[in-house]
């Protein structure tokens, strides 16, 4: 089964921006929890659970919702500084709509979680930097404008630099903090330029914007590479294989450390019609869904992770954000030589 990505995608006005952790199904979480954390079947039995600050976001919701089934409300002590606020401000509102109540007292050290059966329905959902990231990657590849509804942003992501390469792009970012809104409009999709960006250690900021600066017809150099920890480095390396194969010419500067910079000379759009397989990293996976709206030719790409909930979680993210995907029992009128890569 190959997923085929279409080359033109649906572009609308306006989205709500769906969090990761709503691809998270209630089949199998237990065996989510005993492998992201020290969480057990045992503990659940329970009415109280301690965690790790550092918990997974996925983790952490998949223990909410799992403490739901419980006959009594269930505490859950967090050891540490809880880094996953934004999931869990998301799950509340999510149960909330089920009539559940999530409750967390104000240093969000202790969650109470009362029972109560969850219903899947219609609702408007709350993202955070993550889940946004699609949407100004493809306002800057395409001129439009989007609204998107209910985006829980941070004062450091709306001043930082994870704004700023893409306001350099000509992006124009208003933000509604009451209604939580974001709007971005772009007049005219950038396909020439010259720019120079420096990375930060956020792997999903840094895989959008090569994404990007992939379809700039034009020199683009990202530097600062070096702040990347090594597993993300290595993803980058997958990243630049998959856009190399498209047409992309990539030049890599390393240091004793690691990577230091790339220098990329991009086109404003690729022939396409490839079939990539074995493609391990979900957040490779988004970039080429990125670049392939930039395509002349539908991309296609398999691999046994396409289903699993990090993958569904970008392909159902970038289909909300407008990129078009379906699933194709094989490859058809491509050239025998694409057949056997």
């Amino acid at each position: 089964m190959y997923l085929r990505i279409q080359p033109k995608p649906a572009l609308n006005q306006r989205f709500y921006a769906i969090p990761a952790l709503l691809t998270i199904e209630l089949s199998g979480m237990i065996e989510s929890l005993a492998k992201d954390t020290s969480v057990t079947e045992s503990d659940l039995a329970h009415d109280v659970c301690d965690i790790d600050g550092n918990i997974a976001p996925k983790a952490l919701a998949a223990l909410i919702i799992v403490s739901t089934f419980a006959k009594q409300p269930m505490l859950i002590r967090i050891h540490g500084v809880l880094e996953a606020r934004a999931a869990l401000w998301q799950i509340q509102h999510l149960l909330a709509n089920s009539g559940i109540c999530v409750e967390t007292d104000d240093a969000l050290s202790l969650i109470r979680v009362y029972p109560g059966t969850y219903q899947a329905q219609a609702y408007q959902p709350m993202g955070d930097e993550e889940t946004i990231l699609p949407f100004i990657a493809l306002r800057a590849l395409h001129a439009g404008h989007y609204d998107i509804a209910h985006v829980l942003l941070s004062d450091g992501f709306l001043t930082g630099d994870l704004l700023s390469p893409y306001q350099m792009m000509g992006l124009d970012f208003q933000y509604d903090v009451k209604n939580r809104e974001i709007s971005i409009a772009n007049p005219h999709a950038m396909i020439l330029g010259h720019y120079q960006f420096q990375a930060t250690h956020n792997l999903p900021f840094v895989s959008t914007l090569i994404a990007v600066s992939a379809c700039i017809r034009g020199h683009v150099r990202i530097t600062h590479l070096n702040r990347l920890n090594k597993a993300s480095q290595n993803t980058l390396m997958c990243l630049f294989t998959v856009l190399q194969q498209l047409g992309v010419r990539i030049t890599i500067t390393k240091r004793a450390e690691g990577m230091d910079s790339l220098d990329m000379i991009g086109a404003a759009s690729y022939q396409g019609g490839l079939v990539f397989d074995g493609i391990d990293e979900p957040w490779v996976l988004q970039a080429l869904l990125l670049v392939s709206t930039r395509c002349k030719q539908a991309n296609y790409v398999a691999g046994r992770y396409l289903t699993e909930s990090a993958y569904a979680w970008h392909i159902t993210g970038m289909e909300t954000a407008g990129v078009v995907c379906d699933w194709v029992p094989c490859v058809e009128q491509l050239q025998p030589y694409w057949l056997a890569v």
